[in-house]
């Protein structure tokens, strides 16, 4: 705009220049007819005056103004001129005073006096460039362009580039421009951001510079063209940290106004996220498919709007006898049913219920074989549609084993009833003569000892003996069977009050091989408390028994506590174990005999060097297996052993 009001100063100048020659006032009357008629055929704002004295910056006196001043200030030219007469030179426009202009004749150089914003009559505000230049004779004229809907225009520029600019600046897209020879020329923040590189440092370089070996392989013959790389691509690029960076490149080729083509704007928009979800969505499906085709029991897939069904896995196929195309197609209710009618029912109940279980569903194979089935079904979501997976296990093997389990418990049971009849025959018909035999040899030995040769009293000691030895092998057997025919109910039992009891009773012992026992803190635990203290008194009593020739007897009892795994969602406590562990310095054993040490009547060594049955040790096992509990037994000849007995804290209700 201001070449163009440039333009129309100097034409306005070469015009005048050519007419004015105010010599005189008769002169000058002659010149402003002459130059008003000028002036008026100039296209923009122009208002002459004369400058009477140089001295006098008030003698300015108005010549001429043109019809386009008139439109330009929105009143009639003679209205102008009347209010430019009345009033000081400038002031009806309100701008520079009058020494500017004085300046301008003196100086005899043009000047700009920028833009002044000025309110018209309607209070319109309009923008105008004005500019003052030296003419003959003392005059200055003043050139006056309305510059208000050029200023319009470029404040809306100025809105475009600042909104381009916050656009470019805050957008999530990489923006990529490349010249003619495929070289950066401008890239956004955003873009360096992505690749891990400042702009300064992508200026000047090939997109190629930026992507993997694969894609450069892509596009580097389109890129090379005459118009370069243009259309919609998936490329990957390689990231300063060595990462790769997926994303959908848009290029398109621009062109000047004479169609030559001059850039390529490229749009990249970072879709790493969405190709990782892509890639983990695929190897979720191939997982999903395998396990599938490789699982163990059926599997079905059903369309839920009609009850189709859609795949089936290898192992349902083998269980129903039928080919994949036999099956697939067919309704839910035509699978085997032992009735449509029941098939269809329990697919409407799949329907309203969302999922569906049965422990013994008897199905019909192909060939009319029935067989019995764990049926397991579910409605869900699978991306914008609903399927049905039904899990189909054959129990029918389970069930004839269920049914061989209950009649071996059945016959175990019995077995047990027979034990327990058997205990009962020990404790009372066995006895019995067996008292009559030791009151009868005691009888024998007190009246007729001395009848007796020293051979006879040798049979009657032997006989004595056995008798003796065979009171004590019942009174064990019985201690055996008691444990579960005698038990009592689970209570909580205090083990430190326990093995107090234990040391009271085995006192006389303990002081006799002048053992040290030493006892740590036990814990609470839920037990039959006379078979607990009968549990800790024999361990304690081997301890004591079977100790080294002339070294006293060091025993340590104590106990450790902890969880074992809760996979099942129970309570934690009822997981809660406790170790109870006896070590003692005694005679040890090969390791290979820990498990006959725990079985009735198993003897390690003969009777006449240790007392005892052999069944100790049995009755402690079974007293841990009562309990939910083990025992197991670690030892070296002549270092020790090691008793470890595992309890849980808790009984199941």
């Amino acid at each position: 705009m201001a070449e163009e009001t440039s333009f129309y100063t100097n034409r306005a100048k070469a015009h005048l220049g050519d007419h004015l020659d105010l010599s005189g006032d008769e002169d000058l009357s002659n010149s402003q007819n002459l130059s008003r008629d000028i002036v008026n055929c100039v296209p923009v704002g122009l208002i002459i005056w004369h400058l009477k004295n140089l001295d006098d910056p008030n003698s300015f006196q108005l010549i001429t103004a043109n019809s386009a001043m008139g439109k330009i200030l929105e009143m009639p030219l003679d209205q102008l001129l009347r209010e430019a007469i009345a009033a000081p030179f400038p002031a009806f426009l309100g701008i520079e005073p009058a020494d500017f202009y004085v300046e301008v004749i003196r100086s005899a150089q043009t000047r700009s006096l920028g833009e002044v914003r000025y309110r018209n009559r309607r209070k319109i505000q309009t923008v105008l460039s004005l500019t003052a230049f030296p003419m003959p004779n003392q005059c200055v004229g003043v050139v006056v362009g309305d510059i208000t809907e050029f200023k319009q225009i470029e404040a809306g520029l100025q809105t475009d580039r600042n909104l381009f600019q916050r656009i470019v600046a805050t957008t999530q897209e990489g923006i990529w421009l490349f010249d003619v020879e495929g070289k950066t020329s401008y890239v956004n923040q955003q873009m360096g951001d992505m690749l891990g590189y400042s702009v300064a440092e992508m200026l000047g370089r090939s997109l190629l510079d930026f992507v993997d070996d694969e894609a450069r392989t892509a596009i580097a013959v389109p890129f090379a063209k005459q118009h370069g790389l243009r259309g919609q691509h998936d490329l990957r690029f390689r990231c300063r940290t060595g990462d790769s960076l997926w994303a959908i490149v848009s290029a398109t080729p621009m062109f000047n106004e004479d169609g030559k083509f001059v850039s390529t704007l490229v749009m990249v928009t970072d879709v790493t996220e969405r190709k990782q979800a892509e890639v983990n969505l695929t190897a979720s499906e191939t997982l999903y498919r395998r396990l599938f085709e490789s699982a163990q029991d059926g599997i079905l897939v059903v369309a839920p709007e009609n009850g189709s069904i859609t795949d089936a896995n290898p192992s349902l196929l083998k269980l129903l006898g039928y080919a994949y195309q036999e099956l697939v197609g067919k309704k839910l209710w035509e699978l085997g049913f032992v009735s449509e009618a029941e098939g269809q029912q329990t697919f409407q109940t799949l329907i309203e219920q969302g999922d569906l279980r049965y422990d013994n569903l008897l199905l019909r194979t192909r060939y009319g074989r029935h067989i019995e089935v764990e049926f397991i079904s579910n409605v869900y979501q699978a991306g914008s549609r609903q399927v049905i997976q039904c899990n189909v296990r054959d129990i029918t093997e389970r069930r004839q084993t269920e049914a061989e389990l209950r009649q071996f418990t059945t016959r175990l049971q019995q077995s047990n009833q027979e034990l327990e009849d058997f205990a009962a025959i020990a404790s009372h018909d066995l006895q019995e003569p067996l008292r009559k035999i030791q009151a009868f040899g005691d009888r024998l030995k007190s009246q007729y000892s001395q009848a007796l040769t020293p051979e006879g009293q040798d049979y009657l000691e032997r006989m004595q003996t056995a008798a003796r030895r065979m009171q004590v092998l019942i009174n064990d057997l019985l201690s055996v069977s008691r444990i579960t025919t005698r038990a009592k109910p689970f209570v909580k039992v205090n083990l430190n009050e326990v093995i107090q009891e234990v040391l009271s009773d085995l006192e006389f012992q303990i002081q006799r091989v002048k053992a040290q026992i030493t006892v740590e803190e036990l814990p609470t635990i839920d037990a039959d408390p006379p078979q607990m203290r009968q549990l800790l008194q024999n361990l304690l009593s081997n301890a004591l028994k079977f100790h080294q020739p002339d070294v006293p007897p060091i025993v340590l009892i104590r106990s450790q506590i902890f969880n074992s795994a809760c996979l099942d969602g129970s309570n934690p406590l009822q997981n809660a174990r406790c170790q109870i562990i006896v070590t003692d310095n005694g005679i040890g054993f090969a390791q290979n005999y820990t498990d006959r040490i725990f079985t009735v009547f198993q003897r390690l060594h003969s009777s006449s060097e240790y007392e005892g049955t052999g069944i100790g040790l049995a009755i402690c096992r079974k007293i841990a297996e009562r309990h939910g509990g083990t025992i197991t037994a670690s030892s070296v000849p002549g270092q020790g052993s090691t008793f470890t007995i595992v309890l849980p804290l808790q009984q199941p209700n």
